[in-house]
């Protein structure tokens, strides 16, 4: 059926096709028309019109692979999918959180430098042995 419609799971380790509309109207926000897309090992990458993001658009993939991370070196954006599962990362500089809030067009957990390797799986999340 994913097949069919040209969508992917998120088990393949990529951005969901559902984030694809959200993550267009939050690249637009910056002036963007394109942004570049990458295999999760960055071999594959192509440009990619946000236009092919859009709510009416197809899943868009990489001629070999999913899309796994985009990226806008100006003004500093890299969003990249995690493994199993719907979230995605969305690394910023300043410059560009300046001109966009990731929470306008997302639900966001903001990271710092004191944010457990596996903020999916807090620390607290595990119970404690006795």
């Amino acid at each position: 059926w994913c097949d069919a419609r040209h969508l992917y799971l998120p088990e393949s380790d990529a951005l969901p096709a559902v984030l694809e509309p959200a993550l267009a109207r939050f690249l637009g926000r910056f002036g963007l028309t394109h942004v570049t897309a990458h295999d999760e090992f960055r071999s594959e990458s192509m440009e990619l019109p946000l236009q092919n993001l859009a709510d009416r658009a197809r899943a868009v993939s990489l001629k070999r692979s999913a899309i796994y991370a985009l990226h806008a070196p100006d003004p500093g954006i890299l969003i990249s999918g995690v493994f199993d599962g719907s979230e995605a990362i969305i690394a910023m500089s300043d410059a560009a959180h300046a001109i966009a809030r990731p929470e306008v067009d997302f639900e966001v957990y903001p990271a710092g430098p004191e944010t457990y390797v596996d903020w999916l799986n807090p620390k607290s999340f595990f119970p404690r042995e006795a």
